[in-house]
C-alpha cells in the first residue's frame, strides 16, 4: 500500500483516509461511522470516518473485517495521533491474530 493521506471536512468532521489510488468497486458499511471503499479484489482503497478521527466510534469492527489495516494505520500514526492509543491497536492486533495449532489446544 502507498502512504495513506488524510482529508478532513472541517464542517462535518468526517475524515477520509486514502490508502491507494485504485478505482473503488464497492463501499463496505462497517458501522454508521465507518465506511470502507474497496477495489475489485476486495482490498481497501480508502476509509471514511464519519465521526472524525477523534476516537468517535469503535474501530474494532473495522479491524475484524480488514485486519491488514491495523499495521497500516498504526504505522502511519493516523488514528493514534487523533485520540486512539497504540495500546488499543496492540490489543486489537493480538485479539485478531490467527492462532497457531498449539494455541488451539
Amino acid at each position: 500500500m502507498a502512504k495513506p493521506t488524510v482529508e478532513v471536512d472541517d464542517t462535518t468532521r468526517a475524515a477520509y483516509v486514502t490508502l491507494s489510488a485504485g478505482p473503488v468497486a464497492e463501499t463496505v458499511h462497517i458501522s454508521d461511522l465507518i465506511l470502507v471503499d474497496v477495489d475489485e479484489s476486495g482490498d481497501p482503497v480508502g476509509v471514511e470516518f464519519a465521526g472524525g478521527l477523534d476516537g468517535s466510534g469503535s474501530v474494532t469492527p473495522l479491524f475484524r473485517k480488514f485486519p491488514q489495516l491495523v499495521d497500516e494505520l498504526a504505522r502511519e500514526r493516523i488514528l493514534p495521533a487523533a485520540g486512539y492509543t497504540l495500546f488499543a491497536f496492540s490489543f486489537c492486533q493480538h485479539r485478531l491474530a490467527p492462532r497457531s495449532d498449539d494455541e488451539l489446544g
